[in-house]
């Protein structure tokens, strides 16, 4: 059984140089199912792990599946760069250290 990173182009190359293969999920989201699907059909496929950006944006079709089917596995991990909030490091300021910058 094989192992496959579903993910941002980052993850996807940091998994690559561990052995493991992946698919690249950019912005466009009209392809999502179909990529998804094609993972989940594969029968040599044994886990599929996904960053979890792609997990959040997609829970409506990913969570379904688990529910429903043992195999492939999937594993979500935490994305590489994580969506930051405009103001983010105005409010860890602010929460830390408790300064309002």
């Amino acid at each position: 059984m094989k192992i496959v990173m579903f993910g941002d182009e980052d993850s996807v190359n940091l998994f690559h140089l561990v052995g493991i293969e992946g698919i690249i999920h950019g912005t466009d989201d009209s392809d999502f199912e179909d990529k998804f699907e094609a993972l989940t059909n594969d029968p040599e496929i044994g886990i599929i792990i996904i960053s979890e950006r792609i997990l959040i944006k997609h829970r409506k079709v990913i969570f379904p599946f688990k529910m429903q089917r043992r195999l492939p596995i999937i594993v979500e991990i935490p994305s590489i760069i994580p969506e930051f909030k405009e103001n983010y490091g105005q409010e860890i300021a602010r929460k830390y250290i408790g300064i309002d910058v």
